[in-house]
């Protein structure tokens, strides 16, 4: 098991997409390394709750697109694969647009989704499109399998 470090979000510094890139990249580290570690390259998961758990899905489901593939094209293991096998997620956000619509009524005054994202929906729709990981759910992704995990109580 690995406990990885990605770009946190701070006011005034722009962080999305770097917080994938970062994700992305420890993936890329522990399947290039795994041998070192006694570990099996291809048995590769991801575990995260809240932001953990949107940037895991992201990695799952995207880590091949465009967007998620240009920071890293000079480290050292940019080439290996970013495939993992499975994911667990607890209380993630999968639909930002729709976390954006519950942080008008919960938490206004917060804007954390703007804060992440750069700006509301009406700014950039195509931002909070590539930022859910819900976007990229296709019959043809079924390689990974998912466990979402989540409480019917929670209020963020």
């Amino acid at each position: 098991m690995f406990a990885i470090e990605y770009r946190l979000m701070k006011p005034g510094v722009k962080t999305w997409p770097g917080a994938v890139y970062d994700t992305k990249a420890a993936v890329q580290f522990v399947r290039a390394e795994a041998a070192r570690f006694g570990l099996d390259a291809d048995r590769v998961g991801l575990i995260g709750d809240s932001a953990g758990a949107q940037l895991s899905a992201l990695v799952a489901l995207a880590g091949n697109e465009p967007l998620f593939s240009g920071q890293h094209l000079g480290g050292r293991h940019a080439e290996v694969s970013a495939e993992v096998k499975a994911v667990v997620g607890f209380y993630g956000v999968y639909d930002m647009l729709a976390q954006w619509e519950h942080d008008q009524i919960t938490r206004p005054r917060d804007q954390i989704t703007e804060k992440l994202l750069g700006g509301p929906p009406m700014v950039s729709r195509k931002t909070y499109f590539e930022a859910s990981p819900l976007s990229y759910v296709t019959v043809d992704k079924n390689s990974t399998r998912f466990l979402l995990v989540y409480g019917r109580e929670d209020d963020i």
